[in-house]
């Protein structure tokens, strides 16, 4: 027995109307997918980023206490114009290594830019970064330097510093 009294006359499936009520509502639910995978491939992206460079840090920390330890506190000046690459266990993925006025490099990048002696990210999504004044230059690249920072109980501090201040969220 038929549900329908009149089989010729009933439709079988969905309408028009449904079906496109429901591409509008997966299309709406498709873009707010990617535009969240997109806000959080870029919040990893600042995360891996600033554990780069707290990595970096523990390594010239390891390297000066090491000098300190062996009597020698007065060698950290020569680290100064030190690549910061050289105290990480491992290289971080995009790491290039030591360039000399580098072109067009794809986003990602780390590189040691040797004539100016300094670390240099090439950020993928910068939706959410802009330098501290407001400025989103289209080229936008985040540069870290090792310098003295004066001293800390008699002996000579130093450290990674940030060299383009930038808010990232």
């Amino acid at each position: 027995m038929s549900l329908c009294p009149n089989p010729s006359r009933c439709e079988l499936g969905a309408t028009r109307l449904e079906m496109i009520v429901v591409t509008l509502i997966v299309i709406v639910l498709a873009v707010w997918l990617l535009h969240t995978l997109r806000f959080y491939q870029e919040l990893t992206e600042k995360t891996v980023v600033e554990n780069t460079i707290v990595n970096l840090r523990s390594g010239l920390r390891f390297r000066i206490a090491d000098l300190i330890l062996k009597g020698t506190p007065e060698r950290q000046a020569d680290l100064t114009e030190s690549n910061p690459m050289v105290f990480a266990e491992a290289p971080p993925k995009g790491y290039l290594g030591e360039m000399r006025a580098p072109r067009d490099l794809p986003p990602g990048s780390w590189f040691y830019e040797q004539d100016r002696a300094e670390l240099v990210y090439i950020p993928v999504l910068k939706n959410n970064l802009s330098l501290v004044d407001g400025t989103q230059p289209e080229k936008l690249r985040l540069r870290w330097q090792i310098k003295k920072a004066g001293k800390e109980a008699g002996a000579m501090a130093i450290d990674i510093v940030l060299l383009t201040p930038y808010t990232w969220f």
